[in-house]
């Protein structure tokens, strides 16, 4: 016995956002920018003669958030501007990765798998299950049929009397 189905679901789930998410990637990320900022905030610290200065507090938090977010700045201090050309490479190259892949997978979503045996059918309660049935035999098998996946399949089918109507998405 075989079956037919009409075209494989493709949807944009909630999650899409987070499947270019790579652990690994982004908490070595968020540790670099923590160590950077540190550092950035001690050559600032040093250069202000132990003072802490608003520039201080800058060079500690928002001007690595600035570059991590992939925003212009104009004025970067002297002594730290070596070690944020390092953060702003490494944020530039990952953020383009991460918003090429998101966009890939945004604009041209994977289908959803297509059930390709019965027991497939059966375990995947998202389909609709239309038979189109033209005698009596095939309403008799699957009214009457013992195997498990019929059984499954069987609380959702529908009967029809044309194959057009079976492969409706309505």
């Amino acid at each position: 016995m075989m079956f037919g189905i009409s075209h494989p679901i493709v949807s944009k789930h909630w999650y899409s956002f987070l499947l270019p998410f790579e652990m690994e990637v982004w908490l070595w990320t968020i540790v670099m920018f923590i160590i950077l900022g540190i550092i950035q905030g001690g050559v600032m610290y040093i250069m202000n003669n132990f003072q802490a200065k608003p520039v201080v507090k800058d060079a500690t938090w928002f001007i690595p958030f600035a570059i991590c977010m992939e925003q212009g700045l104009q004025d970067i201090p002297k002594g730290i501007r070596y070690i944020s050309l390092l953060l702003l490479m490494g944020c530039t190259v990952l953020g383009t990765g991460y918003k090429s892949t998101l966009r890939t997978h945004l604009m041209f979503p994977k289908p959803d798998p297509v059930p390709t045996t019965f027991d497939e059918l059966a375990d995947r309660g998202d389909f609709r299950v239309s038979v189109a049935i033209y005698g009596e035999l095939e309403r008799h098998f699957w009214t009457t049929s013992e195997v498990r996946a019929v059984k499954k399949i069987r609380k959702r089918l529908v009967f029809v009397h044309d194959w057009e109507a079976c492969y409706r998405l309505d």
